[in-house]
Parts: structure tokens; C-alpha cells; sequence
């Protein structure tokens, strides 16, 4: 009887331990996102340096020296390159 009640808590360990690495996976995919939630293709607002706000396309992120930007196709056909908290969803 004392058997089967190690091998019935040996089983619940070693479900326990799956489940984290489980769990371990999943954080690794997110931190392969430039950043969770945006996307490449997502639309989204851009707040320009004048203070003005247009909407786009992303095209693209880039990391250079540890800042993040973001590459935006605006709607009038302009391009630009901003900081990543210059953008914002699109309401």
C-alpha cells in the first residue's frame, strides 16, 4: 500500500514539473515579440516631433545600442522612423 501511494506522489511531482516547463516555454515565446500586443503589420497612431499625431502601417522595428524604434508607413505615403513610445494603438 505504501508503494502505490510513493508512485501516486512521484506522478503528481513529475506532472508539477512539466507544468512549469510549460510555463517556462511560454515566457521564452513572448520574449521573442519585439514587444507583446504590436506587431509588424498592426496599425497604429505615431505622435510626430511637431506635436502632430498621423496613422500608419508598422513596417518594422529596430534595436540599435539598446533603443527600440519603429519603422511607420504613414497614411499620406511618408515613412518615418520614431521612438517605440512615440506610437500608440489605433482607437
Amino acid at each position: 500500500e505504501d508503494d502505490a501511494e510513493e508512485d501516486d506522489a512521484e506522478d503528481d511531482e513529475a506532472e508539477e514539473d512539466d507544468a512549469e516547463d510549460d510555463e517556462a516555454e511560454d515566457d521564452d515565446a513572448e520574449d521573442d515579440d519585439e514587444e507583446v500586443g504590436i506587431d509588424v503589420g498592426d496599425r497604429v497612431g505615431v505622435e510626430l516631433e511637431d506635436g502632430d499625431e498621423a496613422f500608419g502601417e508598422i513596417l518594422e522595428f529596430i534595436e540599435e545600442d539598446g533603443d527600440e524604434f519603429v519603422v511607420v508607413l504613414l497614411d499620406d505615403g511618408d515613412e518615418v522612423e520614431v521612438e517605440f513610445d512615440m506610437i500608440f494603438p489605433e482607437e
